[in-house]
């Protein structure tokens, strides 16, 4: 977890704001990139963050076809027995946070907003941080985080 942190002069007001910024960051799935994929970046990312993807039990579901629908109906069957539920989904199809939900309705605002300006804040940190290395361009080796790796810690951090 970031113990030190620069003070942000003004943070997101909105989820529409951190999406907006997060939207600014290299996104594979439109092709933007032929960049690699290393689980490692992804592993310090969420290190830095406090390990929030290690909050609770996880499906994955992959494939091809039928995810949305096997996901919705996942969740339904848990949400019935009482089991609060987070989805992470892609890509959406009318509103953004058709990626990150809970269960079968949106986070409340105040959430997204404040898991927003924590993922702002790691990000502010991360050319201090002991894996600079991994997202400097400057080093040769690195890249900045991908919208896909912020967006994956944004659900995290609102699911947690």
């Amino acid at each position: 977890m970031i113990t030190s942190t620069p003070s942000i002069t003004r943070g997101f007001g909105s989820s529409s704001e951190v999406y907006n910024w997060l939207s600014g960051f290299t996104n594979v799935e439109k092709g933007q990139s032929l960049r690699s994929f290393r689980l490692d970046r992804m592993s310090a990312l969420a290190d830095l963050a406090g390990g929030p993807e290690k909050s609770a039990p996880s499906i994955h579901v992959a494939g091809s076809k039928g995810k949305g629908s096997v996901t919705g109906m996942i969740a339904a069957i848990l949400e019935s027995s009482g089991i609060r539920t987070a989805l992470y989904a892609s890509p959406h199809v009318c509103d953004f946070r058709e990626r990150i939900s809970m269960g079968s309705h949106f986070f409340d605002e105040a959430i997204y907003v404040a898991a927003g300006n924590e993922l702002k804040k790691l990000v502010d940190y991360l050319p201090r941080s002991p894996v600079r290395d991994l997202f400097s361009i400057q080093s040769g080796s690195g890249e900045a985080p991908s919208f896909f790796e912020l967006m994956t810690l944004w659900f995290f951090l609102c699911a947690r």
